[in-house]
C-alpha cells in the first residue's frame, strides 16, 4: 500500500481489528532451512478455506496460511496468531494469465480446520446481486510503500472508493484502443496520496452494508505501478465468483459428509463381523 510521507497519512489497523485478514506464506523449498516470505494476503470465509488470487500460488510451491497476523515484526501480540498449511488450492476454471488477469481468485484449502477466537473470524461474501459502485471501502494488507520501498511490518488500511467499469474502460482506452476490460475485474481509485502496491495481492476490499456489518467486494489482483497514483488499481470482482465459490466449497462439503458415512458404514461392517465371529 502507497502512503505519501507529505500528506502525514498514517493509517495503522488497529489489532484484531480486521480479523478475517490472512497472511499467505512462501515456505522455503529446502526442507531444513526457515525461509518465511509474505507473498501475498487472503481472506478468511470459511474454517477449511481461505480466498486469494490465483497468480499468487504456485504448484510447485509449500504455502503457509497465517491467521490473526498484526505486527510482522512481533509475535507478542495479545492473543497468538495461527499458522496452518494450505494443502492445496483450486483455481478459477476462467482464470487466465495476462497482462491484466482475468478471474485471478483461488480458494487455498487449509490442512485443518481454523479455530475462531476473539481475533480470528471470517468474512460475509456478497450476493450475485450486490451493487457496489461508488462506494469507499476499506482495504487491508502489508504491501509495499514506495517512498521507502520496503513491505510494510504493521498491518495498514486505507480507504478505496470502487468506480463504475465504464470509466476503467475509458481510463485504458487512453493506453489501447483494442484493449477490453473483463467484467471480472473491479476497478477502484486511491487519493493522491495513497494506493495499492507491491505485496498486496489477495488483499481484501471490504465494503459496509447498512446495518453496520462488513462483506468481501473484492480483493487486490494488479496495479499499473506504485508510482501511478492517479491510475485505477484492478480488484477481483467478487460478485462475478461468489457462485464459483459457494458451489466448490459445497462440494467440498458433501463429500466430507459422503465419505464420513461410507467410513461410518464399514466401520460398521467390521464390528458386525467381529460379533459375529465372537458368537
Amino acid at each position: 500500500m502507497v502512503y505519501n510521507e507529505e500528506s502525514g497519512i498514517t493509517n495503522f489497523a488497529k489489532f484484531a481489528e480486521f480479523p478475517w485478514m490472512v497472511a499467505i506464506i512462501q515456505l522455503s523449498s529446502f526442507k531444513y532451512i526457515p525461509d518465511l516470505t509474505i507473498v501475498a494476503s487472503g481472506t478468511l470465509i470459511h474454517p477449511k478455506f481461505v480466498l486469494t488470487t490465483a497468480h499468487t500460488l504456485k504448484s510447485s510451491r509449500r504455502y503457509l496460511a497465517r491467521f490473526g497476523e498484526w505486527n510482522l515484526n512481533s509475535s507478542a501480540e495479545i492473543y497468538p496468531r495461527q499458522d496452518i498449511h494450505i494443502e492445496r488450492h483450486i483455481i478459477h476454471p476462467s482464470y487466465r494469465d495476462e497482462f491484466i488477469p482475468e478471474y485471478d481468485v483461488a480458494l487455498a484449502m487449509l490442512r485443518e480446520n481454523i479455530i475462531y477466537t476473539e481475533h480470528i473470524r471470517p468474512l460475509c461474501l456478497p450476493s450475485a446481486e450486490d451493487l457496489f459502485e461508488g462506494q469507499r471501502c476499506i482495504e487491508t494488507g502489508w504491501g509495499y510503500e514506495t517512498t521507502s520501498d520496503t513491505q510494510a511490518t504493521i498491518m495498514k488500511r486505507l480507504k478505496l472508493e470502487i468506480i463504475s467499469h465504464e470509466r476503467c474502460q475509458e481510463f485504458f482506452d487512453t493506453l489501447d484502443d483494442n484493449f477490453e476490460l473483463s467484467r471480472s475485474v473491479m476497478c477502484v481509485e486511491g487519493s493522491k496520496s495513497e494506493n495499492t502496491c507491491m505485496k498486496d495481492a489477495g488483499a481484501p476490499l471490504a465494503c459496509q452494508r447498512q446495518d453496520g456489518s462488513y462483506v468481501l467486494a473484492g480483493m487486490t489482483s494488479w496495479m499499473l505501478g506504485c508510482h501511478r497514483l492517479d491510475a485505477p488499481s484492478g480488484h477481483v470482482n467478487v460478485t462475478k465468483v461468489v457462485g464459483w465459490i459457494n458451489d466448490t466449497i459445497e462440494a467440498y462439503v458433501m463429500a466430507v459428509i459422503a465419505y464420513r458415512s461410507i467410513t461410518a458404514q464399514l466401520v460398521n461392517q467390521v464390528m458386525c463381523q467381529t460379533v459375529d465371529r465372537m458368537a
